[in-house]
C-alpha cells in the first residue's frame, strides 16, 4: 500500500503500469484493477450557475500528517473489502487545468472489491486528509475551498453502510450456535 505526494506532474498511466506490474509480479492473483484519476477543470461553476475560467489549483497540505491520513484510509479499505494493494497519489502545489490532481488505483481478486475499495478511497481522499485547496482563475483572483456538501453526503454514506454492516455482523454472531 502506498501513498505519493507530488510537486510536479505525473503521468496517471505510467503510474498505473508500475503499480500493476509491482503488485501482480508477488501475487499473481490479481484480476481488477480499479482506478480513478481526478484532473484539474477549466471552468467550475460558482453561485446562480455563473461559470468561472480556471487558470490553476494551488493545493497545499502538511505533507506527513496528509501521508499518515491517506493511509489510514488505505488501511480501513484494506478492513472492508479484499484488496491485494492500493496506492494513492496526490498532487501539491500549482497545478494547471487538464492535469492530474489525484489518483487512486485498487487491486483485488474480483471487480467488485476494487470498484467499491477505489470508490471508498476517494471519497475520503475529497475530505479528510489536511490539503488546501484554491482556485486560481484567470482574471488572477484567488478563492480558497472547503469541502463541498455533496462530499460530506459521500462520506456520510460510507459510515451508515459501516454502521449496517457492523449490525448485521452482530447479529449473525449472535445466531450461530455456541
Amino acid at each position: 500500500m502506498s501513498v505519493l505526494l507530488h510537486e510536479a506532474a505525473f503521468c496517471p498511466y505510467d503510474a498505473l503500469r508500475y503499480f500493476v506490474e509491482k503488485h501482480n509480479a508477488k501475487k499473481k492473483q490479481c484480476g481488477a484493477l480499479a482506478s480513478f484519476s481526478g484532473i484539474a477543470k477549466r471552468k467550475r461553476t460558482i453561485e446562480q450557475g455563473k461559470n468561472i475560467e480556471l487558470q490553476s489549483l494551488l493545493l497545499d497540505c502538511y505533507p506527513e500528517m496528509a501521508k499518515l491520513c491517506m493511509q489510514k484510509i488505505i488501511e480501513e479499505a484494506q478492513q472492508r473489502w479484499q484488496i491485494e494493494a492500493a496506492t494513492i497519489q496526490h498532487r501539491i502545489g500549482e497545478i494547471p487545468f487538464g492535469e492530474t490532481i489525484v489518483l487512486v488505483a485498487v487491486l483485488s481478486e474480483g471487480r467488485n472489491n476494487a470498484f467499491e475499495a477505489c470508490r471508498y478511497i476517494i471519497d475520503m481522499v475529497k475530505i479528510r486528509p489536511p490539503l488546501w485547496k484554491c482556485e486560481c482563475d484567470t482574471k488572477g483572483e484567488k478563492r480558497w475551498l472547503t469541502t463541498t456538501e455533496q462530499d460530506l453526503q459521500k462520506a456520510e454514506k460510507w459510515c451508515e453502510t459501516q454502521a449496517i454492516n457492523h449490525k448485521k455482523n452482530a447479529q449473525q454472531k449472535a445466531q450461530q450456535p455456541r
